[in-house]
């Protein structure tokens, strides 16, 4: 049966109370409204206040504000609902973030592992690498010391004075061999102080070879035929067996005779046995003569150079045609020219 009410002031009343209801409930967000046995007391108690207990209006009003609460009630669970739903979709879009830089992170130490495995393999390449070198450097240090004795060695095998070198062409030897040996220097010790040190005495050595060696009588005096040679030999005029001190070169008249090594002339003249004849002394107890010239073209006193013309040939003195006797002298004694310049 459908509620009227009775009159215009019961209308008034419910219209009234519908409307304060609603402005309360807007004016305070109100979204919420449990209608429990203790509210629906507090209810009756409030509008059995206002209107009697069985009056239309409070039966209007109380089943009104019961009706509203539960709709509020459930507009407020629909809220929760989609708020619920929100929450979820978020927690889901942030699981799925999560998992994102989660998956990313694994890539992330996958790929780390990996680096760290290759810089791993490059750091013990490098290791064997510089266990290699270390080895290198060791046989290096050993051929170095091994070189750098052959070098000492070498040096001290070069004393030109000790009478290791007898001929010329080792002297040429020597010569290369220095060259040589301060190559090796050069590449073993570099820049080094060591190696400056060797050099010099290298250097020194090798300016004691070059003076020597251009002193050494070596440098053939004439050119011509040899006719007689150095030791005993019969005597072209008394016939009886002699010692010979030179070896005598055939030439014609005129033939230019040539210094056998730098040195300085310390006599020109004549004597019955030799005739015209010149003394060269070269400075490293080498000297040499030269008999039976016909033209002497140096002074006493002239320093000559090896190879340096200084008279002509002849057949002056004891002689029997024109040739010339060449001897050689080392520190008084004697030598064989032969060991010294080839003729055959």
């Amino acid at each position: 049966m459908r509620f009227r009410p009775r009159n215009k002031a019961d209308k008034k009343i419910i219209k009234k109370a519908l409307q304060d209801i609603s402005r309360t409930y807007e004016s305070n967000g109100i979204t919420k409204f449990p209608v429990n046995s203790d509210r629906k007391k507090d209810l009756n108690l409030l509008f059995s206040d206002i209107f009697p207990q069985k009056s239309a209006a409070y039966a209007v009003v109380s089943s009104a504000v019961i009706i509203s609460g539960f709709l509020f009630y459930i507009s407020d669970l629909k809220m929760s609902v989609d708020e619920l739903n929100k929450k979820n979709q978020m927690l889901i879009e942030k699981n799925s973030q999560l998992n994102n830089n989660l998956e990313n992170i694994t890539n992330s130490i996958v790929k780390l592992d990996q680096e760290t495995k290759d810089h791993m393999e490059i750091i013990q390449k490098q290791k064997e690498e510089l266990s290699e070198i270390e080895k290198n450097f060791e046989d290096i240090s050993s051929e170095k010391d091994a070189a750098l004795q052959e070098i000492l060695d070498m040096i001290k095998n070069l004393d030109i004075f000790s009478g290791l070198i007898t001929r010329s062409g080792n002297m040429y030897t020597a010569s290369n061999q220095i060259q040589e040996a301060k190559l090796i220097i050069k590449q073993t010790l570099g820049d080094s102080e060591e190696a400056q040190d060797l050099l010099a005495k290298l250097d020194k050595e090798k300016d004691k070879i070059e003076d020597y060696r251009r002193r050494y009588p070596d440098y053939r005096p004439v050119s011509g035929r040899l006719t007689s040679r150095f030791g005993y030999r019969r005597d072209p005029f008394t016939g009886e067996t002699r010692f010979h001190n030179g070896i005598d070169i055939g030439a014609i008249t005129g033939t230019p005779i040539y210094s056998a090594a730098y040195g300085t002339v310390i006599y020109t003249g004549f004597n019955s046995s030799s005739g015209n004849h010149i003394i060269i002394d070269h400075g490293n107890g080498y000297k040499t003569y030269y008999k039976h010239l016909s033209k002497i073209e140096v002074k006493t006193g002239t320093v000559v150079n090896k190879g340096q013309r200084i008279g002509q040939v002849g057949s002056t003195g004891r002689s029997t045609g024109p040739h010339l006797h060449f001897e050689i002298h080392l520190y008084g004694t004697i030598k064989n020219p032969l060991e010294y310049v080839y003729y055959n």
